[in-house]
């Protein structure tokens, strides 16, 4: 709802200059809107002195990487899932952090695994709502299993809340943070960079440990404020307004439209060692491919046909998972239309 946006604008420009940084943890206002936007959305029990405003989740993951690493006196160690995020991984080795990388299968993240590893991780970052790039969404007795080693161990879980508001089937799961039982072991990583824009800059941590929270605080203080307090206004009366549940109504329609034409597409390729997949939530496919020397043949026609698509084999650490991944939210439907039948061709071509 554009004029709800220039509204919230308009709105946030015309209050008083305000003396001062504002407050370093995020503007009351905001901190508020946040904690009864996860309450609805993800029915997550948060106060909003629980929460701490960041430019966007990178920024968040990496103050909460800094906040770690002086709380231990030493490196954190890290385990991150592989397949995953490179950008997330790049983030938390730049802050230090010493990472190990743990194999996901189709249901995501096996706690199980952890016990195993040569050196127990002080951390763990999982996107159990819709797993980066696989798709997968973490069951509930795995999802238990976490926050019961967390408890066991000290860790601390930090759930990327990536994809949450895109489930296309099946009813959603509750947040790690909700299971949390009071532990507070779950730190919990939200931003409206896929329901809104990625311009805004806004992401948010929900953090209940108040060891690690005044952590977090001494690094922000280095900082300074993470985003100007007339955008954080912005962003409260948009929120407040009920504009975003709005929208987010609206472009889950729009998106389970966009998935059907990639299914229609893709979904009866029927070729050895093709799998299309993660496309129960979000706003990406995944293509599985027999080796990377089809992943490179499929790359190379789909570059000469004009389209861009991610390699498979970049998110990966040690797996060897081979295939493309593809994005459907920002094209026409007529454009996605051409882009998936361009990328079937050149999987046929390829196998």
């Amino acid at each position: 709802d554009e004029r709800a946006w220039r509204a919230a604008w308009r709105a946030a420009a015309a209050r008083p200059v305000t003396p001062g940084w504002g407050d370093r943890r995020g503007e009351p206002r905001l901190r508020a809107e946040i904690a009864e936007h996860l309450r609805v959305a993800r029915g997550v029990d948060a106060h909003p002195d629980e929460i701490r405003v960041a430019a966007g989740t990178s920024e968040a993951l990496a103050v909460l990487a800094q906040a770690l690493g002086d709380l231990l006196g030493r490196s954190p160690a890290i385990a991150v899932e592989d397949p995953g995020y490179p950008t997330a991984r790049r983030i938390l080795a730049r802050q230090g952090a010493r990472l190990t990388p743990v194999a996901v299968d189709d249901d995501g993240f096996d706690a199980d695994l952890l016990d195993g590893l040569p050196e127990r991780p002080d951390a763990v970052l999982l996107t159990p709502s819709h797993h980066y790039p696989l798709g997968g969404r973490l069951p509930l007795p795995r999802r238990l299993a976490l926050v019961d080693w967390a408890a066991r161990t000290g860790g601390v879980l930090v759930e990327d809340d990536y994809d949450s508001e895109f489930r296309h089937t099946g009813a959603p799961l509750p947040a790690l943070a909700s299971l949390d039982r009071g532990a507070g072991r779950v730190v919990l990583l939200g931003s409206l960079s896929k329901v809104l824009t990625p311009s805004l800059r806004l992401g948010w941590l929900l953090v209940r440990d108040p060891v690690l929270r005044a952590a977090i605080d001494a690094v922000r203080a280095d900082l300074d404020a993470p985003m100007s307090v007339v955008a954080q206004d912005a962003a409260a009366r948009l929120l407040e307004s009920g504009a975003l549940r709005r929208h987010i109504a609206a472009v889950r329609r729009e998106y389970a439209h966009r998935r059907g034409l990639v299914l229609d597409a893709l979904g009866d390729l029927d070729l050895p060692g093709v799998r299309l997949r993660g496309l129960d939530g979000g706003l990406h496919g995944v293509l599985e491919l027999p080796s990377a020397v089809v992943e490179d043949a499929v790359l190379d026609r789909l570059a000469d046909a004009g389209v861009r698509v991610a390699r498979l084999r970049d998110y990966r650490v040690e797996t060897a998972a081979a295939g493309i991944i593809f994005g459907y939210a920002a094209p026409t439907d007529l454009r996605l239309a051409a882009a998936l039948a361009e990328i079937a061709r050149a999987v046929r071509a390829s196998v």
